[in-house]
């Protein structure tokens, strides 16, 4: 069985989070890894930057998990959460 692994922070706030990604950013993201693949799910504001620096084997866009027109509480973190898994 492979182990998973899932932060929702801030690598600001977060040391787990900053020494998983080496990307110090304000705002919270999803990161997770599965069988030894890092991820991390970034907002449009950071996702290029997250691109050219992350220490992450992929870097993917917010918008391709939750429908821009779900209601504000069906486009939180839980809601991504749940498309991810």
């Amino acid at each position: 069985m492979k182990t998973a692994r899932l932060i929702y922070a801030s690598s600001e706030s977060d040391a787990d989070l900053l020494y998983a990604t080496r990307f110090l950013v304000g705002d919270p993201f999803v990161w997770f890894e599965v069988g030894g693949k890092s991820r991390a799910v970034m907002s449009p504001l950071e996702i290029d930057r997250a691109r050219r620096s992350a220490a992450v084997e992929e870097v993917l866009a917010l918008g391709d998990f939750l429908d821009p027109k779900a209601k504000p509480k069906d486009r939180g973190p839980a809601a991504l959460i749940a498309a991810l898994a």
